[in-house]
């Protein structure tokens, strides 16, 4: 297993981490998911290493905030929004 991918979900404080039906673990900041999955892997897999295990996150709801965000035009600090919200 080189590359992993899971989904992103939007609770109320933070995000799940969902990997098909499974919810794996979950994060406050998306920016933490990748460490997250990976120590989440270590402990339900502690014979194999993960430190090298590539996480792709992918959430719904960050693509249609980018896609809205786009619309607005270019005077709005998306990357300041995101970070402020954890995305």
């Amino acid at each position: 297993m080189n590359t992993v991918t899971v989904i992103a979900k939007r609770w109320s404080r933070d995000w799940g981490l969902w990997h098909g039906d499974d919810c794996w673990t979950q994060v406050r900041n998306l920016k933490n998911a990748g460490q997250q999955v990976r120590d989440y892997l270590d402990m339900v897999e502690p014979e194999i290493d993960h430190s090298n295990l590539t996480v792709e996150v992918v959430s719904p709801e960050v693509a249609a905030f980018d896609e809205s965000m786009a619309e607005e035009g270019r005077n709005i600090p998306w990357e300041e929004i995101k970070a402020e919200m954890g995305w």
